[in-house]
């Protein structure tokens, strides 16, 4: 796996098969803020939690190894499945990118979310805990 200073990708296996990729781009250092994607291809783990626990080990890892304070993200409003996962795990909706990607034919919304580390931290002691003890 490459990693560059601006970016840190994982990537997702379930029983050693790849069923997609996660992580952090556009690392500064400066800002101390990133931003998350996530995509699992595999649509059977679609709705089953794994977007949502793969999203909070990644944020932890951005707020703890990195020691970023703000972590942001973009979705397509037609992206349920996704805005849910990402308020589960502690992002807040910031604002709307109006007609910001064209897709089959269309414009859609962008939705602009993001985590602070001072939200975080006290609504997720537990994960970097349970992630550094295994």
């Amino acid at each position: 796996m490459i990693q560059s200073y601006d970016s840190c990708p994982h990537a997702l296996e379930e029983t050693s098969a790849l069923i997609g990729y996660a992580g952090l781009s556009g690392i500064s250092r400066t800002n101390h803020s990133g931003e998350y994607f996530i995509f699992i291809g595999e649509k059977a783990f679609w709705g089953r939690g794994v977007g949502t626990a793969v999203t909070k080990q990644i944020v932890d890892i951005g707020f703890t190894h990195h020691q970023l304070n703000r972590i942001m993200l973009t979705v397509s409003e037609s992206n349920t499945g996704g805005l849910k996962a990402y308020a589960k795990a502690g992002f807040v909706v910031e604002g709307r990118l109006r007609q910001a990607c064209y897709r089959q034919g269309l414009f859609h919304d962008k939705i602009v979310m993001s985590v602070l580390k001072a939200e975080w931290q006290p609504q997720h002691a537990a994960v970097g805990q349970t992630r550094r003890a295994s």
